[in-house]
């Protein structure tokens, strides 16, 4: 479970990422 844990975290951190990185596209 723990694994899983990490594994969803991690997966949030990359899509937080990717999310922050298109937002900083609009706004250039």
């Amino acid at each position: 479970m723990a694994g899983v844990l990490r594994a969803e975290r991690v997966w949030v951190e990359t899509f937080t990422g990717l999310r922050a990185g298109q937002f900083e596209r609009l706004l250039r």
